[in-house]
Order: C-alpha cells, then structure tokens, then sequence
C-alpha cells in the first residue's frame, strides 16, 4: 500500500516536471514566437492624417513584438502602451495562439484642429484635448482653433469645441460656415466665418445666449448684403455691428 502511494505521488511528480521542462522548451523553439501582429484600426469619422499617424506610431511599435516568444508578453504591459494614448477611444489586444497578436482600436473623434504659434496642427478632441501632431497639406475642410493659453488650457478649448456644437444648431453658423475660433485674453472668443470677411466677437462669458441674437443678426445682414463688418457680443446686452471701414 505504501509502495502503491508512493509510486502515485512519484509518478504525479515527474508529470509535473515534465510538463514544466516541455513548457520551458517549447516556449523557445520558434513555433511560439510571434509571427504575424494584425493591427486594425476604426477611424470613426476622423479625417486622414490622425489615422496616418496611429498607423505609424503604433503599427511600427507592435510590428516590433514580432519574433518575441508569445509567451514571454503581458497583454496588461502592452495594454499600458495604448492607455495613455490620447488618440484612442477604445482597444483590445489578443493573444491567438501559437504566434499572432491581434490589436484593434477605435479612434477618437475630432472637433477642431488647434494651430500653434510654430505652425503646428493639432488635433482636437470633442471633450477639448490636444492630440498629438500631425502633418497637414492642407487645413480647408477643418475649423482652425487659434490662441493664448488653448494648448495647455483644456477648458479654454473645451469651451470652443462646447460653441462649436451649439453654432451649428443654427443654419447660417453650422461648422461649414466656420473658418476659425480663436481666443486672445484681451478679447475672449472670436469667430471667422469661411465665405465672407464677417468677424464675430462674442467675449468671455454667456456665449450660447450671444449665438442666438448674432443668428438674428446674420439674417438681417445677409438680406441687405451687408458682408464686410464686425459683429460685436463682447458687451452681452445688445449687438454692435461696425462695417470694417468704420472699425
């Protein structure tokens, strides 16, 4: 009966030596290195040049992964390389075995895109974050958001993504009829429209309710033609209109 116990726990033992010298051995041979990294990525109504850059920065950091035992990587320290990626609304990394890698991700819309003081464009996310970089040829289908302070100041371009959003509930100021945003200190919020020299100056405060009395005052100057001026908000209580040769 001992010998029998002890044959059983013997024979337990070297199943378990075995199966770690076979795990050990085989995690080395080349059949369990990482062959093949398929990356997809959902662009999710973005435009061109942010799906360009994650297929770059991140395509080229996977690809990198490829000959490493697929064992010897944590999909929690890849995950890591994705979290703090602020192009990126959603990912998921799989490990397919004996030899892939799969990674989708989802990207984050864009609102605006921030132009700085060095000619460098920047992405802008609906809750107003900066994406990194990117290189564009040409900028005339975005709203240009210019300023002081917007680069490192997430309220301050969260605020023009936010009258952004309420502009274009309105037919003459939807984000077609948008050039440019800007903010200055001195000034607050300013808006360029695309097909005609109006400026409109709305300040700092209570820009929803200004929106609503400039849309007034657009439709009144569109029907007399009035095209060259300067629509003034900044005070709040009424509207000032100033034809540019008046300002």
């Amino acid at each position: 009966m001992i010998m029998k116990t002890l044959s059983s726990r013997w024979f337990i033992f070297s199943i378990i030596v075995a199966g770690f010298i076979a795990f050990t051995f085989v995690s080395q041979k080349s059949f369990f290195e990482v062959k093949e990294v398929t990356f997809k990525v959902e662009q999710n109504g973005n435009f061109l040049p942010i799906l360009q850059s994650v297929n770059k920065d991140l395509g080229n950091y996977f690809a990198s992964i490829k000959g490493r035992s697929i064992f010897s990587l944590s999909v929690s320290d890849l995950n890591s390389r994705l979290k703090d990626d602020n192009r990126l609304s959603e990912f998921k990394i799989r490990k397919i075995y004996p030899d892939k890698i799969q990674v989708e991700v989802k990207l984050k819309q864009m609102a605006l895109v921030f132009l700085d003081k060095q000619g460098g464009y920047y992405p802008v996310s609906p809750l107003g974050e900066l994406m990194p970089s990117v290189k564009l040829k040409s900028v005339a289908s975005q709203v240009i958001l210019r300023g002081d302070d917007l680069k490192s100041n997430l309220t301050k371009s969260r605020k023009a993504v936010s009258l952004l959003n309420y502009m274009n509930e309105y037919e003459l100021l939807k984000e077609k009829q948008i050039s440019e945003i800007t903010f200055s200190k001195a000034d607050g919020y300013a808006v360029y429209l695309t097909n005609n020299p109006i400026v409109i100056k709305l300040g700092f405060k209570k820009l929803e309710s200004k929106i609503k009395k400039i849309n007034r005052v657009l439709e009144y100057l569109y029907k007399k033609d009035i095209k060259d001026c300067v629509i003034d908000a900044r005070l709040g209580k009424k509207v000032v209109v100033k034809l540019r040769n008046e300002t």
